[in-house]
């Protein structure tokens, strides 16, 4: 099973502007909750106990929110000098992660079963599925 995910959470949210100014784009809210945490849920639902997030776009705020959620002993935080793109923020975490992982960008809401996604991913051997 795969334990670990990388969730992708450093960039400037552009297309959210002008709203991103005052709210970067992990702590958009979306039924009251900050986007973030919803993806955490689903990842926990899949059995993920290890949560990567890379930050750099107003990475102070949202540090500070995810240091004092429930979900602060399972998170482990890359704060970026230099906006690293997508390659760059999966890379800051290949001393820290072994194994089979999941990537998870931070703007994006689903009720995909993440469990039922991973499981196919893992009985095909592949080295990458997408959705």
């Amino acid at each position: 099973m795969i334990d670990s995910a990388i969730i992708l959470s450093a960039g400037y949210s552009k297309r959210l502007r002008p709203l991103s100014f005052f709210v970067p784009k992990p702590l958009i809210k979306i039924k009251g909750k900050p986007i973030i945490f919803h993806i955490f849920e689903r990842l926990k639902e899949a059995s993920v106990k290890k949560f990567y997030v890379n930050l750099f776009y107003k990475k102070e705020k949202i540090e500070k929110v995810l240091l004092n959620s429930e979900y602060k002993d399972m998170i482990f935080i890359f704060k970026e000098k230099e906006l690293m793109g997508t390659g760059g923020g999966i890379r800051n975490f290949e001393k820290y992660i072994e194994g089979d992982f999941i990537v998870h960008n931070c703007d994006i809401y689903h009720k995909i079963d993440l469990k039922e996604f991973i499981n196919f991913h893992l009985k095909r051997e592949r080295k990458a599925h997408c959705f």
